[in-house]
């Protein structure tokens, strides 16, 4: 199994942890293991843009991968929340897109 593989949930934290160390990286490769294989999942980052989701308006750093299996995922990270993911889509090999929105956030006190 490749070094730091993560799951479908643990890569989240990975990332937010990749993108607090390194804001200005490029690219990032992620290894990712499913029920059936290890992908390695290449996200490149392709720019800070405003986005909405149900939680609020955010200016978001989008990184998107390149096609895996017929799949590929786009993520969008805001700075100001520590690089939390606030909307997540898959898109298949159908172009079919399923997506992610964070709805709420609710901050408690240090």
């Amino acid at each position: 199994m490749p070094e730091f593989t993560q799951d479908l949930l643990s890569f989240q934290l990975y990332l937010m942890q990749k993108l607090q160390q390194t804001p200005e990286l490029t690219t990032l490769a992620i290894p990712i293991a499913t029920r059936k294989n290890i992908y390695v999942y290449n996200l490149v980052n392709k720019g800070e843009a405003k986005l909405d989701v149900p939680a609020g308006s955010y200016q978001a750093l989008r990184l998107e991968s390149e096609e895996l299996d017929g799949e590929r995922y786009v993520v969008w990270c805001v700075k100001e929340l520590e690089y939390l993911p606030v909307k997540i889509q898959k898109i298949d090999h159908n172009g079919d897109i399923t997506t992610l929105n964070l709805t709420m956030l609710v901050k408690t006190p240090k």
